[in-house]
């Protein structure tokens, strides 16, 4: 005669492993349901390789965090830090890999307003400036130019707010070498990459510097995971693109959907007994 506590122990262990097993339909892998969330700043959808930075970072890939930020009181938008600095995200092209960037500096609210002292942007090997944009050169703590010039002016210089910064097309390199000069000790010039300009003055030279320029990105692709059901994160301590599925996460994409059963078989009295989980 068989062991009824042999058949209640057999009950007991299959109900466990089909409660907690993470290969059953139920139990879902909890980085694909955090990167599952929808998420924006603004208007912008934010999605892989980027991420909120107040948020999992799995769900993105390093160095491509965003900060969600009110820029002058008005409404939310997404900022990258490049080389030490805040640039506002204006586009993503997530599916060519592109996107719209200009320093916060240019997002001033007037031409009364002093610009802090700026740099040459030094990309990453993440980002890099993609062709046939233009170039403006931009002259700092200026406290002479000639009167032909004042078209150029943005601003005050935040080192001395007597002293002007000027903005000039970088397609004229003789005006802006005499502008330089001109400009005095103590001065500095930087070049920056702009949208393509369609006119020497194009509406005003603050305008052209505020609409930025763009950058491509390097990352891994995001399609073959996606079109699988995936969700694309990073591994931060193996250091690898990972893509998560529902059951687990995956190198590069997702498993085909297998049976949303099983059948488990186990001896009672009549070997056609069994289990359903």
């Amino acid at each position: 005669m068989e062991n009824p506590f042999s058949y209640l122990h057999s009950i007991l262990l299959l109900t466990f492993f089909c409660l907690y097993s993470d290969t059953f339909v139920g139990a879902v892998e909890q980085r694909f349901q955090n990167c599952s969330v929808s998420r924006s700043c603004g208007n912008q959808p934010i999605t892989f390789p980027f991420y909120i930075e107040e948020e999992h970072n799995y769900c993105g890939y390093p160095g491509f965090h965003l900060s969600c930020s009110n820029i002058n009181n008005g409404d939310p938008r997404p900022t990258l830090k490049l080389f030490g600095d805040d640039y506002i995200v204006h586009n993503i092209f997530y599916q060519n890999q592109s996107l719209i960037v200009s320093n916060t500096a240019f997002s001033l609210p007037n031409d009364t307003s002093c610009f802090p002292p700026l740099r040459k942007l030094s990309l990453t090997t993440d980002f890099f400036l993609t062709p046939n944009q233009s170039q403006v050169f931009l002259l700092q703590n200026c406290h002479n130019f000639s009167s032909d010039l004042l078209k150029y002016r943005i601003g005050c210089s935040a080192e001395n707010d007597t002293n002007s910064v000027l903005a000039l097309p970088g397609n004229d390199m003789n005006r802006v070498a005499k502008a330089s000069e001109k400009c005095g000790v103590g001065s500095s010039a930087v070049d920056l990459a702009v949208m393509k300009l369609s006119g020497e003055n194009d509406h005003g030279m603050k305008e052209v510097l505020s609409r930025g320029f763009m950058l491509s990105w390097v990352a891994d692709d995001c399609a073959f995971c996606n079109s699988t059901g995936g969700k694309c994160g990073f591994d931060y301590p193996t250091n690898q693109f990972k893509c998560y599925c529902p059951d687990r996460p995956h190198r590069r994409h997702c498993d085909p959907p297998a049976g949303q059963s099983l059948i488990l078989f186990f001896k009672k009295s009549s070997p056609n007994d069994h289990f359903l989980c």
